[in-house]
């Protein structure tokens, strides 16, 4: 199946984080592919990473902020049930 799949494309590309276990295996059937000569074995793989190891193409992002008020209790660990009771606490606050 592999084998087939390789045939059909100009370049096969192996993305496989970590061991290059099924890069290994296709290579020893003699089929060329392309792997860890451009992806690293440590980390994830981004959308953005492969967008610019495959298409060239950098992605500049922007630094995140850390939201402020309500919204910044909830993602510092604030239960979703505290996070409704204030919320509603704000809410209730504005409204005097």
């Amino acid at each position: 199946m592999i084998e087939e799949f390789a045939k059909k494309v100009d370049k096969l590309y192996i993305f496989e984080e970590l061991e290059p276990v099924i890069e290994e295996q296709i290579k020893a059937w003699g089929i060329e592919c392309i792997g860890k000569e451009i992806f690293t074995r440590q980390g994830e793989y981004s959308a953005n990473l492969l967008r610019e190891k495959l298409l060239g193409q950098n992605v500049e992002t922007k630094p995140y902020h850390e939201p402020s008020g309500a919204s910044a209790d909830f993602v510092s660990g604030m239960s979703a049930q505290k996070y409704i009771h204030r919320t509603e606490q704000i809410e209730n606050s504005r409204s005097r």
